[in-house]
């Protein structure tokens, strides 16, 4: 119980100060002599300056010796003659096709050859030399990525899918023979006169052909009308 005789003092002379954490030494704390102790020391009190290295240990650039100066020239001009080259093969190729535009022009309506009697005409019309020599240019002109993607695209251009359906390459069963009309050596001709696939083998270009016509029934509807067919006899037979 408080009486008279006790002293109370007032609150604000009590100041509660939050604990402080024990401060760390970035520096060993072994005692430094000479030099090293002024140098902390400097570093310590001049927080902001820069750390400087060492003496003895100043970068210097590195110099490149003549051998790696050589060997960067020599690579150098192996690249521009690469690319000299590739700049003459794409005059080449735009030279030829320049010249291809020119002597490409065929009549309308001579392609696709869609019957029998307008590919006898066709025929005929072969024999003469440019005209052979124009209709090779013009279906040159196509293109494709390689053999197969551009015989498929010469054919469908010279040869309608309904005639195509009575032409095989040897002419059995009472069709027509590819392999003995002169449209065989024009498509193969037309195939070599795309640059990726100028170095095509005749064997290659034959065998594509051969698939093409072999697919004509298959095309435009013709498996699916098959297989409807089939399921309707199917059903009857059950």
């Amino acid at each position: 119980m408080l009486t008279s005789h006790h002293a109370i003092w007032p609150t604000d002379d009590f100041t509660c100060e939050p604990p402080q954490e024990p401060t760390r030494s970035w520096f060993p704390e072994t005692p430094l002599c000479g030099n090293r102790a002024q140098k902390s020391t400097e570093l310590i009190t001049s927080p902001k300056s820069p750390i400087q290295p060492p003496e003895g240990c100043q970068r210097s650039p590195q110099t490149p010796t003549p051998e790696v100066i050589v060997s960067l020239i020599r690579e150098m001009l192996t690249k521009q003659e690469m690319i000299l080259d590739q700049q003459q093969s794409i005059l080449r190729i735009l030279n030829a096709k320049q010249l291809q535009d020119t002597n490409s022009k065929i009549e309308d309506g001579l392609l696709p050859v869609k019957d029998f009697e307008s590919l006898k005409r066709l025929e005929q019309k072969l024999l003469s030399p440019d005209l052979k020599e124009n209709l090779i240019n013009n279906l040159g002109l196509v293109g494709g990525f390689d053999v197969k993607d551009t015989v498929w695209r010469i054919m469908r251009r010279t040869i309608s899918n309904e005639l195509a359906k009575i032409i095989n390459w040897k002419g059995v069963n009472g069709k027509i023979s590819l392999a003995a009309l002169h449209l065989k050596d024009v498509v193969i001709a037309a195939v070599r006169k795309n640059p990726l696939t100028a170095s095509a083998a005749e064997m290659e270009v034959e065998g594509t052909m051969k698939r093409w016509l072999q697919l004509a029934a298959d095309r435009d509807g013709g498996r699916k009308r098959r297989l409807l067919q089939k399921e309707v006899v199917h059903r009857e037979c059950v």
